[in-house]
């Protein structure tokens, strides 16, 4: 298996010209691709429609030349990395890899830092033999009421994902 495979590759432009049947479809034959016997239930489809939900209305913020430039940076939906592990979302600049991690859950834990801490640790390693970008995580807490916490590792609630990809990326990210 090619350590790039992914579920679903898109820019963000492609991400929000999509409706939600689509992206869903897009996400279950990504998964058939990536496994003999796909093993997603119930649970990992809501897990998508609250990531495509809280993607769409997040890039739906930005306006005019913001956006164009938003547009065109590319995501990857599931990237497969070492040990069979799965960020939900890896978006991808010319100077900066942000991995999203969302959790349908109001309250921190411990073990969500510690998995994306792993997530951008692999990426680290990935972007040292290539382009050489940082690498920076953002749990969202996506029935967490408004918040967003600013460190090593960004936590925010999913109406706070546009101020934390503002902060890491700025308004104008160059596309990779």
């Amino acid at each position: 298996m090619n350590k790039n495979e992914c579920y679903l590759s898109a820019t963000i432009g492609e991400l929000l010209d999509m409706d939600r049947g689509s992206f869903m479809r897009a996400m279950r034959a990504g998964e058939a691709r990536q496994q003999q016997h796909p093993t997603s239930g119930t649970s990992q489809f809501k897990s998508w429609r609250d990531c495509f939900k809280v993607l769409k209305n997040t890039f739906g913020k930005f306006k005019g030349p913001e956006l164009a430039r938003w547009r065109e940076l590319k995501m990857e939906f599931e990237r497969i990395l070492p040990y069979g592990r799965r960020p939900d979302v890896i978006i991808y600049s010319k100077r900066l890899v942000v991995v999203l991690e969302f959790k349908r859950m109001s309250n921190e834990f411990e073990g969500f830092l510690k998995q994306i801490r792993s997530y951008v640790k692999s990426l680290r390693a990935s972007e040292a033999e290539g382009m050489k970008r940082k690498v920076k995580g953002v749990i969202i807490y996506t029935e967490m009421e408004s918040a967003h916490d600013i460190g090593r590792i960004q936590k925010c609630s999913a109406d706070k994902l546009h101020e934390a990809l503002l902060h890491l990326l700025g308004g104008f990210p160059e596309k990779a």
